[in-house]
């Protein structure tokens, strides 16, 4: 989510959290937390999985990307031949 910082801060104002209490819960420091919540800092999954279970909220998204198929006009897909380099 791009506004997780106050989907977070308003989460866990509104269970009545203090950033410490939070912190004890996700098994993090403080300073985790305000990072996180000022926005300077972006959680990882795992800490967002986390997150999401104890303030009941929404972080993470799954995001599809549309690949063509092989075989259909404009398709490529990347081989290691494209990227390796050989030497004589």
């Amino acid at each position: 989510m791009e506004d997780y910082a106050a989907i977070i801060k308003e989460a866990r104002e509104r269970a009545g959290l203090t950033r410490d209490a939070l912190a004890a819960m996700l098994g993090v420091k403080v300073s985790v937390v305000r990072r996180i919540e000022e926005g300077t800092l972006s959680p990882t999954i795992d800490l967002a999985r986390k997150i999401e279970r104890v303030l009941r909220v929404k972080l993470v998204e799954e995001v599809v990307k549309d690949r063509k198929g092989r075989g259909e006009v404009g398709a490529w897909e990347e081989t290691l031949g494209d990227v390796a380099v050989f030497k004589d």
